[in-house]
């Protein structure tokens, strides 16, 4: 937080740079990434717009939660089974 109550969405920690043909797979917090990110690997390169919304939401959530765990109430077999039909 910046001087006035100013607030700036700054981290990047997922971000990388990847080759066009490249093919790396990555663990990623499930709970954390947008649904189209976690299909197969063929579509690893489906960010967009709604991803962004999607990760500003998740953000806002933690910090009207103070911090709560977003989908704690979800296991992993779900979260796998809602991406397949995503």
């Amino acid at each position: 937080m910046k001087k006035y109550h100013h607030v700036e969405v700054t981290d990047f920690g997922l971000a990388s740079i990847l080759r066009e043909e490249s093919q790396a797979l990555q663990k990623l917090p499930f709970r954390w990434v947008p649904l189209e990110r976690l299909r197969e690997p063929t579509n690893m390169k489906l960010y967009c717009e709604a991803s962004d919304v999607w990760s500003f939401g998740v953000t806002c959530w933690e910090i009207l939660t103070f911090a709560q765990m977003p989908y704690c109430d979800l296991n992993f077999m779900f979260m796998n089974a809602l991406k397949k039909h995503s």
